[in-house]
């Protein structure tokens, strides 16, 4: 790796890292406190993605609490660039949303929810952007979640009567301006809140948001609850389909290891090609909140993060050729854990012989086998079946996760996975 890159990797883990978020935190929390204004969250709302309902209902028992604000902000879907399938996205969202709510002791929903019709999830976009005041505005995304999630409606509709809507004129523009609202701030999806400049996303972020709120002697109302409290009990082998570009991967991979290490299961590797090796450009405001998040995430884990490096094509393409060789071996899982930490730990650089052998080296394996993958270049199309794989199991982002028929997206959702394939029922 060349000393430009070094410092730039350097750089861009400082500007990403939680000390620094950490102080902006505190700049504005002190800023705050001086001009005496109470805590304001904006929460910004998908309507038909049953995440955003559950949020809802966390930051409702929140503020209850800890008596802040919520200023709610209706956006639509996530535009193309970051979510190149919504439909999987979608139906993954709703498989989950009964376990998820279950899970962290919110109001239940339907175990099986439907696709609720464009036209009623239009409407309940209409009521919210009818102009109320902020608690009003917000209780009634509550009632009408469970409502639209429900398939009630008439509910919806008389809630129209009573409540009235915005002009349909207005909906579409009033939408598209709240997203780039979002994108703005720094994010891009639903089911997002901000508080103090600080973004936390799905409801697996809200025992890390209360944690900013609470006193240390006071309980919490969602824990911040560690793997090692996990109690697991699992037959099969997780598969874990994985990105060498992702930080995300790294995470669930570390993770996954301790827990394997301690239970005795088995974690199948499945690296994939990632989106820019397919003609897919990651978004500067996805790759940000990623790099953000999964900083604070590393933190809270225990896990190494930062400096990391800038992984390019032709440095994952290697990372591919020597997973195959070192699969072979039956070291895949160790050269994928190795290469994974030298990226987004110690800045290691794939195009660099001198970091890959020693990534290598590190997993068991010589620099004979390493300098074959590098000439032989197979792994390609295991990689490209990986995918087709995952897209089997209704997945498409990394890291995806699946175990005994179950299967997740992200490295927050492995508590959830590793319940579910344990208890294949709600009780």
């Amino acid at each position: 790796m060349t000393l430009k890159a070094k410092i730039r990797g350097s750089i861009r883990s400082l500007s990403h890292g939680p000390t620094l978020a950490g102080a902006r935190r505190a700049v504005r929390r002190g800023l705050r406190a001086v001009a005496r204004k109470p805590l304001r969250v904006s929460f910004f709302h998908r309507v038909d993605d049953p995440e955003s309902l559950i949020v809802a209902e966390a930051l409702a028992r929140l503020a209850e609490r800890y008596g802040f604000s919520i200023d709610l902000v209706v956006v639509p879907e996530p535009a193309a660039d970051v979510d190149p399938e919504p439909d999987l996205a979608m139906a993954l969202a709703r498989r989950e949303a009964a376990w998820v709510a279950a899970r962290y002791g919110l109001p239940p929903l339907p175990a099986e929810i439907e696709a609720p019709p464009p036209a009623r999830v239009r409407l309940v976009q209409a009521i919210l952007l009818k102009e109320a005041p902020p608690d009003v505005v917000f209780a009634r995304a509550i009632e009408l979640g469970r409502a639209l999630f429900a398939g009630d409606g008439e509910a919806i509709a008389a809630a129209a009567k009573r409540y009235g809507t915005a002009a349909g004129p207005d909906v579409s523009p009033r939408l598209e301006a709240n997203y780039r609202a979002l994108r703005a701030v720094g994010h891009y999806a639903g089911a997002t809140l901000i508080a103090d400049g600080e973004i936390f996303h799905r409801v697996d972020r809200m025992p890390l948001f209360e944690a900013r709120l609470r006193r240390a002697d006071e309980p919490a109302l969602f824990p911040l609850v560690g793997d090692e409290a996990l109690s697991v009990s699992i037959d099969g082998p997780v598969q874990a389909f994985v990105s060498f570009q992702c930080p995300y991967s790294y995470l669930a991979i570390a993770r996954l290891m301790r827990l394997s290490e301690r239970y005795g299961f088995r974690i199948e590797e499945r690296p994939i090609r990632p989106l820019v090796m397919r003609g897919l450009r990651v978004p500067p405001v996805k790759l940000r909140y990623a790099l953000v998040d999964a900083a604070r995430e590393a933190q809270r884990h225990g896990i190494p993060f930062g400096p990391f490096a800038e992984v390019k094509d032709p440095g994952v393409q290697r990372a591919l050729f020597v997973w195959h060789e070192a699969s072979r071996a039956g070291k895949g899982l160790a050269f994928v854990e190795s290469a994974l930490r030298g990226i987004w730990s110690e800045a290691a650089d794939l195009e660099d012989d001198g970091d890959l052998f020693r990534l290598a080296a590190r997993a068991g394996l010589d620099a004979d086998v390493v300098e074959r993958a590098l000439e032989e270049r197979e792994g390609l199309a295991r990689a490209e079946a990986h995918r087709e794989a995952r897209r089997e199991l209704g997945l498409w982002g990394v890291p995806s996760l699946e175990v005994g028929g179950i299967a997740t997206w992200g490295q927050d959702r492995i508590p959830l996975l590793l319940e579910r394939a344990r208890s294949p029922r709600l009780s």
